[in-house]
């Protein structure tokens, strides 16, 4: 077993730091950005404490991120372009039956949150009233999910025979992602009462079959 030694108050693998080290200094920003936004905060979180935690150093800090807005900017994009991804391919190859839609969307959006909360934080809270600009990548975070779901929708609609004007899922396609969102942001702050992902996860499905078949 290769030797540890502790950095930080954490005991690492030299050879996994080293290679660590040897990443691009804008990768380590981006993964320090994610790290200290998602756990300290941005408010709590300082240039310098940025610097020590990807290693590079103040001047490389201006190099590679700009201001530490833009490289929060540019971690929420990071992330939300993750969950993006990740919900296309659920989606790519399943049926045309809103309810396993509904699943598959519902599982690898709560996976990726659930699976690291610093994601969450950064995309649900901590952006919340940075700037003008971060509000606007959330509101088009948002709208890019009530645009997928209502394309979701419609498909499902028309598998079926019922023919609607697209117009009729777009109220559906917004309180769909704007409900789970904020029962997430419940769950999270533990303020819902519910035993863990998996009963989570039925939960807005639920939400969906309740709304979606209406």
């Amino acid at each position: 077993m290769a030797a540890t030694e502790r950095h930080g108050g954490v005991m690492v693998d030299p050879e996994t730091d080293r290679s660590a080290a040897a990443r691009p200094p804008r990768e380590r920003l981006l993964d320090a950005g994610l790290e200290l936004f998602g756990t300290v905060g941005y408010e709590g979180t300082t240039v310098q404490a940025l610097c020590r935690e990807a290693r590079v150093s103040t001047r490389d800090f201006y190099r590679y991120a700009g201001q530490r807005l833009d490289l929060f900017r540019d971690v929420f994009a990071r992330e939300a372009r993750h969950v993006q991804t990740s919900i296309v391919a659920a989606l790519a190859e399943a049926p045309l039956l809103w309810l396993v839609r509904a699943a598959l969307w519902t599982r690898s959006w709560l996976g990726d949150m659930l699976q690291d909360r610093r994601r969450y934080r950064v995309l649900y809270r901590e952006a919340i009233g940075v700037s003008g600009e971060l509000d606007r990548l959330r509101s088009d975070f948002f709208r890019w999910s009530s645009d997928l779901m209502a394309q979701q929708l419609s498909l499902c609609a028309r598998f079926r025979g019922n023919e609607r004007p697209d117009a009729c899922y777009e109220m559906p396609a917004v309180v769909i992602p704007a409900a789970a969102r904020e029962i997430l942001m419940q769950y999270m702050e533990g303020n819902l009462d519910l035993n863990g992902g998996a009963a989570l996860t039925d939960a807005l499905v639920h939400l969906c079959a309740v709304i979606g078949e209406w």
